[in-house]
């Protein structure tokens, strides 16, 4: 479980986005899952599976309106690449561009597509977030720990937890802490925890549940009622 710290962080920042985006929208949101229904590209490896994948993240997260340029990396060499513990620098990377944003991504990804959706998820929400860095608690110094808690505030938080135990890294945040946050999207929400739960494995699904537990006999955090 999540410590006190590290909870009160995860408050702090769905206050934000409660003062910024609006409470009622926060509450308004619906958790993102790997269906047909959430995703409508297809399966593959190519890069035109990439993209579309990519406009079913940018549809979910509001940025439409926003043109931008996806480009797969070169590839390395099997067994020379790093894994996800430099998440946005390998795997993922967003260059700003207030004409055109840049966004990479290595193509093996695509053939664990979880771990693809939370990279490009993490991605994007550089981009939703890009003209906020500054005014978001922990500012610049906290904004990757930030943007990865942000992708699980706007509804994607199973494919963080997936991803993370599917690969067996922590990257920017910690299971449990990842767990608290998705435990307080579906409270906030009143999302039943069963459709989060339905995708996820054994440790992320009992993390999920002590983290529910631990809302449902404390309460919805101060601010966000």
């Amino acid at each position: 479980m999540a410590d006190a710290a590290r909870r009160e962080w995860v408050d702090s920042q769905f206050r934000w986005a409660a003062d910024t985006w609006g409470l009622a929208a926060l509450r308004g949101r619906r958790l993102i899952r790997p269906t047909r229904h959430d995703f409508t590209a297809g399966r593959g490896e190519d890069h035109e599976t990439a993209f579309a994948v990519m406009n079913d993240l940018r549809r979910h997260l509001g940025l439409t309106h926003i043109q931008l340029v996806l480009e797969p990396q070169a590839t390395l060499q099997d067994g020379l690449h790093p894994g996800y513990g430099t998440l946005s620098e390998t795997a993922g990377t967003y260059w700003h561009d207030d004409d055109q944003p840049l966004i990479t991504y290595d193509p093996r990804l695509l053939q664990r597509p979880i771990s693809y959706i939370a990279t490009m998820a993490h991605e994007l929400m550089h981009l939703k977030l890009s003209s906020h860095v500054q005014t978001m608690p922990g500012g610049e110094e906290e904004h990757e720990l930030a943007t990865d808690l942000h992708v699980i505030a706007e509804g994607l938080g199973t494919f963080q937890m997936e991803a993370a135990a599917d690969a067996g890294w922590f990257g920017y945040l910690s299971q449990p802490t990842r767990a608290y946050a998705l435990a307080l999207f579906l409270r906030l929400t009143a999302t039943p925890g069963a459709q989060a739960m339905a995708h996820l494995s054994q440790r992320p699904t009992a993390l999920l549940k002590s983290a529910l537990a631990l809302l449902d006999r404390d309460g919805l955090p101060d601010g966000l009622h």
